[in-house]
């Protein structure tokens, strides 16, 4: 495994520890995605990457990075346990359909 990955594995641990219920919702997932890309942004815009400043050079860039990452794959598991749930429900729901 990377380094890059095991950063991200962190962060995700981090964020389900933080926020142990998830994310309820696709517009959740991406506003909270859209949040980090933001303050990335943000350092791409002040050129702070290339000029490596301290507070706000490649390690904050790094930083952001992982978070974007581990944000996407937590949307993607979110994603996956609903489809479960919802595949779940129809497949009982076939077996067992209520008289009207």
């Amino acid at each position: 495994m990377s380094r890059f990955a095991e950063m991200v594995n962190v962060e995700l641990s981090k964020a389900r520890s933080k926020h142990p219920g998830g994310m309820h919702s696709a517009h959740e997932a991406y506003s909270v995605i859209l949040e980090e890309v933001d303050e990335f942004w943000e350092l791409v815009k002040t050129d702070a990457i290339t000029k490596n400043i301290p507070e706000y050079g490649s390690q904050k860039a790094l930083a952001e990075l992982v978070q974007i990452a581990a944000m996407c794959q937590r949307a993607v598991y979110q994603r996956s346990r609903v489809e479960s749930a919802h595949r779940w429900f129809f497949r009982f729901y076939s077996i067992w359909k209520p008289s009207p």
